[in-house]
């Protein structure tokens, strides 16, 4: 998860760019620790949140070696009070949120259907859909009291081809995308910007084995 401060001049770039500054990830290893990296070096304060308390240690200790400021919050995003915990730490420790990338997410998929477990099910669903719902909800009003900000969702092209053997996985990711299209006209008019960004198949530990 990041966290971080952006002065106006940058929004529009940043919107550009589509990612900054608070970003969630179940998937650590993800290209876009380089986000971080980026983030890190253009002074934004950050505060990363994921399931393991060993990989956030480590990505910590590489930004402050470099002079940034990291904090992390182990969360866990299929439980709805550590998300609202999450949020609250967000806010207690930065003052505001500028900028939140939904990034946490799980796959593992691979069969058809019909051999999907209602845990699966329920698994996936709780953290590619609901996850990004509900910290969206919790760090939206203070972005609409000050009229500024930015949310960042991460989709997938699952959610624009559906995919045979990924059922469920497509299922969130479509709702993803229309869950952020639609959020992107709701809160136009508070002047915070919304995207979603749909990369390809990408070579993580989520994907070793599909």
């Amino acid at each position: 998860t990041l966290a971080g401060y952006l002065d106006p001049a940058d929004e529009i770039e940043l919107q550009d760019e589509h990612v900054e500054a608070l970003t969630l990830d179940d998937e650590p290893d993800l290209v876009v620790i380089q986000v971080y990296i980026t983030s890190a070096r253009r002074g934004y304060a950050l505060a990363l949140a994921a399931r393991s308390t060993a990989d956030l240690e480590a990505l910590a200790a590489e930004l402050s070696a470099g002079g940034a400021r990291a904090a992390i919050f182990p969360t866990d995003m299929r439980g709805p009070a550590q998300i609202q915990a999450l949020a609250t730490w967000a806010l207690t420790s930065f003052g505001r949120v500028d900028l939140l990338v939904n990034n946490a997410g799980v796959g593992g998929e691979g069969r058809a259907f019909r051999s999907a477990d209602t845990d699966a099910i329920e698994t996936l669903l709780a953290v590619n859909l609901r996850a990004p719902m509900l910290l969206t909800r919790a760090l939206l009003p203070q972005m609409i009291e000050r009229r500024s900000g930015s949310i960042v969702f991460v989709g997938s092209v699952a959610g624009q081809i559906a995919i045979p053997g990924s059922t469920i996985y497509s299922a969130t990711k479509f709702g993803l995308r229309g869950f952020a299209h639609a959020l992107r006209r709701e809160v136009a008019r508070h002047r915070i910007g919304v995207t979603l960004i749909a990369p390809g198949f990408i070579d993580t530990a989520m994907t070793s084995s599909m």
